[in-house]
């Protein structure tokens, strides 16, 4: 049962004065301090703060001890997490050290997630981020009794008054009314066996539960920088982190309107660098009579979608579509997208940057090498360039392009970084450079071609083709050229992408193989549609990039590759029609944004036409 919260003393906010010595009596922390330490501790065994904050309520308001300055005892349970012996625990620490009682409360916590000391069902892929997936280490820390049944014997439905559903409830109420109760799961009486009185053991019947994504939360305190997300409806967005009424917002949405915002960097740390974006409310600052327990939300400082505005908005509400990956040019951005998808590689590919075909054709080389696509100038690398191949700790780099287009000196420099094996892949042109990189992949019987002088139908299937060990060749809308036919003779499927303007059926006579299938569409966003539409199914994320320009999106369809998803081309401030209901389609819900706001800028758009998604 919840106990009601007892009005705080002002105290020193260092922690040794909540500490409650033998023949002393101890007070609480103030409410601010207690919601940073639930939320660092959170972090550390890498469990949501929404979860951890709630438990800390549902067992005890928040309290490490009573209105008298005695350490909190109730039922044999500890302090602020209720921690109950027999554990290899320190009772006195247990009693006076409300960070000590956190600790071992968040570890207890943890191991019911981990199946330490009991099997309890698998929740979807138990992604330790996602909400739901707590629900039965929530029961179990509480208790695998039959009180905390997920449904009531009697008649089947929802046990309201179960522990675990009772600590969803309060993050809903506390984080904004996020949305994470009533919950998804498809609980039925026979799932469980009910061994006797209310406190009997419970018993689980069926072991596995899976619930659609667009039905699951991820915990709104670890946005990073980058990250687009779409605001709570009819936002206010604030010059501080506080709802305080004597400072009014910077602006707010008409009701019912969200927003795509970009997380921005840095913002107060939150004890926990990687999220140093996450800010904590401040309303206490302002207004001493706030209760801060009913603020377990965070804060961000983001940046509007005016591009120039910068406010900060509350946790609970946001939405995730999205992450922006981008630099000061087309090197950073390549260096962007590389971080985001590997923590090390041994290999490296580097191709030029100003032009589009050695990169495209090797994109399906780079995947099965496992290695990021980075650019390059004619001459030199660029300074990010050299600090992401050192980063990412690589020997070898693979070269695409002739010496001509990539120069020696470029060698140089990449030993100079401690690349022990450098291997390049250039012939005479874009064509023989193409066939001499789909030489090294290992043999398929299917090749993919695409016209060679402009970049959208290569890209459009170059994720696709990189999965599945598939070379792109390339051609001329004249006619194939002899190195690109002579390698299309070694396979019995080719997969043609554009529309039969760009690449009559005239021009293929030179190779015939058992089967042709062909992609494309009037313009390069309806070919891309149809690739997507016609290769993929049951997507729900995809990286986006500008359908007239290339650099960006060269070194984003070896990550596309190897998370599994498509490319979408789109213009630089509008989403095109046939873009928009592949997105709808598909149920694209995530997306990759290659390139800055500058350069595309329709994450507001991308916003809107996730809204309209029909799951």
């Amino acid at each position: 049962m919840i106990k009601k919260m007892v009005s705080l003393v002002a105290v020193s906010m260092a922690i040794g004065c909540f500490a409650g010595e033998k023949g002393y009596a101890a007070t609480n922390p103030p409410q601010q301090e207690i919601n940073r330490m639930l939320t660092e501790e959170a972090f550390k065994k890498g469990i949501p703060p929404e979860i951890v904050k709630a438990v800390a309520i549902q067992e005890s308001s928040w309290r490490q001890f009573d209105e008298k300055g005695d350490p909190l005892v109730i039922d044999g349970g500890i302090g602020i997490m209720q921690v109950t012996q027999p554990h290899n625990f320190n009772e006195d620490l247990l009693k006076n050290d409300i960070k000590y009682n956190i600790e071992k409360g968040v570890e207890i916590l943890d191991q019911k997630f981990r199946n330490f000391d009991a099997i309890l069902p698998k929740l979807n892929d138990m992604d330790r981020d996602v909400l739901e997936n707590w629900y039965f280490a929530l029961l179990a820390y509480n208790g695998k009794k039959q009180v905390n049944s997920p449904t009531k014997q009697d008649d089947g439905s929802v046990n309201k008054g179960a522990y675990q559903e009772e600590v969803y409830t309060k993050v809903d109420y506390y984080n904004n009314f996020m949305g994470v109760s009533p919950l998804p799961f498809p609980f039925k009486p026979e799932d469980f066996t009910y061994t006797g009185a209310p406190n009997y053991n419970l018993l689980f019947n069926k072991m596995e539960y899976d619930v659609p994504d667009h039905l699951l939360h991820v915990t709104k305190h670890k946005f990073e920088k980058d990250d687009i997300v779409l605001s709570a409806p009819a936002a206010q967005f604030r010059g501080v982190p506080s709802t305080v009424k004597t400072i009014d917002p910077i602006r707010s949405l008409p009701k019912g309107k969200r927003e795509a915002i970009t997380i921005l960097d840095p913002g107060n740390q939150a004890g926990a660098p990687q999220y140093s974006s996450l800010v904590y409310d401040e309303t206490y600052k302002y207004d001493s009579t706030v209760k801060m327990l009913d603020r377990q939300y965070v804060w961000y400082k983001t940046l509007l979608n005016d591009g120039k505005t910068t406010a900060y908005t509350a946790s609970g509400e946001l939405i995730p579509i999205g992450k922006r990956l981008h630099g000061f040019d087309r090197m950073e951005t390549a260096a962007a997208v590389s971080r985001e998808g590997w923590e090390s590689a041994d290999t490296v590919v580097i191709a030029f940057g100003y032009d589009f075909p050695d990169a495209l054709a090797g994109t399906p080389l780079a995947y099965h090498l496992d290695a990021p696509l980075l650019l390059s100038y004619y001459d030199s690398l660029r300074d990010a360039t050299k600090k992401e191949i050192k980063r990412l700790g690589a020997k070898n780099a693979v070269l695409l392009g002739s010496s001509e287009l990539i120069k020696p000196t470029v060698e140089q420099e990449l030993s100079d970084l401690d690349i022990t094996t450098i291997t390049r892949y250039g012939g005479e042109d874009r064509f023989e450079t193409a066939a001499k990189i789909g030489q090294q992949l290992p043999k398929k019987d299917t090749a993919v071609l695409a016209y060679g002088f402009n970049f959208p139908d290569a890209l459009s299937i170059a994720s696709y083709a990189a999965q599945n060990g598939y070379p792109i060749y390339l051609t001329r809308e004249t006619g194939i050229p002899d190195v690109t036919a002579n390698e299309l003779k070694n396979y019995e499927n080719i997969i043609v992408v554009g529309d039969k303007q760009l690449l009559p059926d005239s021009i293929l006579s030179k190779v015939s193989p058992k089967k042709m299938i062909r992609y494309g569409g009037e313009t390069r966003f309806d070919t891309n549609a149809a690739i997507v539409n016609g290769l993929y199914n049951g997507i729900d994320q995809a990286y986006l990039a500008r359908g007239y320009e290339f650099p960006d999106a060269l070194a984003g369809a070896v990550l596309a590759a190897k998370q599994g998803v498509p490319i979408l081309l789109s213009n630089d401030k509008n989403v095109p029609p046939s873009i928009r209901s592949t997105i709808l389609k598909q149920k694209i819900d995530y997306f990759g944004f290659l390139g800055g706001q500058n350069v595309l800028d329709v994450q507001n758009e991308i916003g809107q036409i996730v809204q309209e998604i029909k799951y």
